[in-house]
C-alpha cells in the first residue's frame, strides 16, 4: 500500500507521478504558503478541505503597511526626492520625440509617489485611530 501525499497548503492529494520533494499541488499553493511564511513567520495548516482554508483566511487578513521603524518624516523626505526626480525626468521629455524608456521611468516614479502618498495617508489614519482609543 502506498502512502497518500497531501498538499501542505490546501490538503488535496498531490498529483501522480510527482517529484520526491513535491510539497504543494500547484504553484498557487506554493506561493500562498511562501507569503504566509514571509509575513507571519509560520505556515498555517488548513482547517477545511473545501472553501476557505486557514491559509486563505490568513492571507485575506494580512494588511499592507509601511515597514517597522519608518516615520512620516522619512516618507515625506523620500516623497520630496521622488517629486524632484519626476521634475528632472519630465524636463528631459521632448514634445516631438517620444522616448519609450523615459516614459516608462516617469510612470514608475509616478507610481512610487502614489505609493508613498498612500503610506502617508495610512500613517495619518492610524495616528487618528490611536488618538481616539487613548
Amino acid at each position: 500500500m502506498s502512502a497518500v501525499w497531501k498538499c501542505l497548503s490546501c490538503g488535496r492529494d498531490l498529483p501522480s507521478p510527482r517529484r520526491s520533494d513535491m510539497r504543494y499541488c500547484k504553484g498557487r499553493c506554493r506561493v500562498a504558503a511562501h507569503r504566509i511564511r514571509k509575513g507571519e513567520g509560520q505556515h498555517a495548516r488548513p482547517t477545511k478541505k473545501r472553501g476557505h482554508t486557514a491559509l486563505k483566511e490568513q492571507l485575506m487578513n494580512t494588511r499592507e503597511q509601511p515597514a517597522p521603524g519608518v516615520t512620516a518624516q522619512d516618507i515625506e523626505r523620500w516623497l520630496d526626492a521622488d517629486r524632484e526626480r519626476l521634475r528632472r525626468l519630465e524636463a528631459r521629455r521632448l514634445p516631438d520625440a517620444p522616448d519609450e524608456l523615459l516614459d516608462a521611468e516617469i510612470a514608475m516614479v509616478q507610481a512610487t509617489i502614489g505609493q508613498l502618498e498612500a503610506e502617508l495617508r495610512f500613517l495619518a489614519v492610524e495616528r487618528r485611530q490611536q488618538a481616539i482609543k487613548a
